[in-house]
């Protein structure tokens, strides 16, 4: 499905993230946009919709954690109360030693 000048519609697997996303690669800007299930907006690559915040993925780049996770939650913590819940259940649930 042709989009617009520079913009094709395609679709991809990543199969490490198990979801199928849509995208289009504007080749005037050498930029791929991935299309939002929930909003249907053209946006970055990310765990989360910029637009929505409707998580986009199954399996997160984890930015507290600094690898692939899959939390099982919605949205990711912001605070630093939140955050530091979110670490102290990652290493109970894989029984590291807690700081």
């Amino acid at each position: 499905m042709i989009l617009g000048e520079g913009k094709k519609e395609e679709s991809c697997c990543n199969k490490t993230q198990g979801m199928q996303k849509k995208f289009y690669v504007n080749e005037k800007k050498s930029k791929v946009m991935f299309l939002c299930p929930n909003c249907h907006e053209f946006v970055d690559n990310g765990n989360f919709c910029s637009v929505c915040r409707t998580k986009m993925v199954k399996i997160c780049d984890c930015w507290i954690l600094h690898t692939s996770y899959d939390c099982g939650k919605n949205s990711c913590p912001e605070s630093g109360n939140a955050v530091g819940r979110f670490i102290r259940e990652y290493h109970r649930q894989r029984n590291l030693p807690t700081h």
